[in-house]
């Protein structure tokens, strides 16, 4: 570049990623308006058709790994899309070493820098919390999109052998929006779990801070995650998880959780019992919790990110 202001301007502009016609038109015309020395996407796709030196940033490689948990549209997006924008990209950020691993696995990338960068909570113990819809009383807690991958359906068949099994103590909260091939009130009422079941339908950030400091514990027996966000959040709140034993949920989780077959009912309902009954053991993955959580930081993130962009 002819200059370098003393300052880094930095402008943030926005796309309908939907449309890849539509992305990939205005790409270049940001460029050109403002005079790009670096483009940085920070989910999956950069210009493909424009001369600018670009960081792109992958969450996950779900196309590639769990084609199934996609809508066809969002499946053929990626798969078009994010092996041409890794080709492109000058660095590449991945949330996690578990995403790094798939992206040199499944996409060959080996002559690249692959920095990882991980995520940090949105929503932490100093965030306003909203007690509008929340229950008063304590209870387990899955926070998510209800869609194929986060395996919903083995979560409310495990939480009825734990009702069986342990009548009385925690109710269950299914905080999230609608996603996908997935119909939560019909399960819930054919399984019989009006009453202990409880949905709240798209939460904001401070109702999601009052969900964490209420809940017992948080849990995410997702089939696939290229990282793991609500995990991070429960955890900045002391909360411990239980979680599937897929890489990116191990590594973000740690020592805070206890991990299960996300194929396997008894194994989640057994992880469910356990840390209702075992005060000892929630009380050191608690500790755990807040430890953990207190690796990831959006400041560090911060840091970590202008240092690809300038490398680029």
């Amino acid at each position: 570049m002819s200059s370098i202001p003393s300052h880094p301007v930095v402008r943030h502009g926005s796309a309908r990623l939907g449309s890849s016609v539509f992305a990939q038109r205005q790409f270049p015309k940001w460029i050109r308006q403002d005079r790009l020395d670096v483009f940085w996407s920070p989910r999956h796709h950069v210009p493909l058709r424009a001369d600018v030196q670009s960081v792109v940033t992958i969450h996950d490689l779900a196309w590639r790994v769990a084609p199934w948990t996609m809508r066809r549209g969002g499946w053929l997006l990626e798969r078009t899309l994010m092996p041409a924008s890794v080709r492109r990209a000058a660095q590449i950020i991945c949330v996690s070493e578990s995403t790094a691993k798939e992206l040199r696995t499944h996409l060959g990338v080996t002559a690249k820098p692959i920095h990882v960068i991980p995520e940090a909570p949105f929503v932490g113990l100093d965030s306003p919390a909203t007690y509008r819809d929340v229950p008063d009383y304590l209870f387990m807690l899955f926070v998510g999109t209800f869609e194929p991958r986060k395996n919903i359906g083995t979560l409310l068949r495990a939480y009825a052998r734990y009702r069986c099994r342990h009548d009385g103590t925690l109710r269950l909260v299914l905080a999230g929006r609608n996603g996908w091939r997935t119909n939560i009130e019909r399960d819930i009422a054919q399984l019989g779990l009006q009453d202990d079941v409880r949905v709240l339908w798209g939460p904001d950030d401070s109702q999601l801070a009052a969900l964490y400091r209420q809940c017992a514990f948080l849990v995410m027996p997702s089939h696939y995650e290229g990282f793991g966000l609500p995990a991070v959040e429960a955890m900045a709140f002391g909360k411990p998880v239980v979680a599937s034993t897929t890489d990116a949920l191990r590594e973000v989780v740690g020592r805070a959780g206890i991990f299960v077959d996300p194929g396997s009912e008894r194994e989640l309902c057994d992880a469910l019992y356990e840390l209702t009954m075992n005060a000892a053991l929630a009380g050191e993955l608690s500790t755990q919790a807040f430890r953990q959580a207190a690796r990831q930081t959006w400041d560090g993130a911060a840091r970590m990110t202008l240092s690809v962009l300038t490398q680029a």
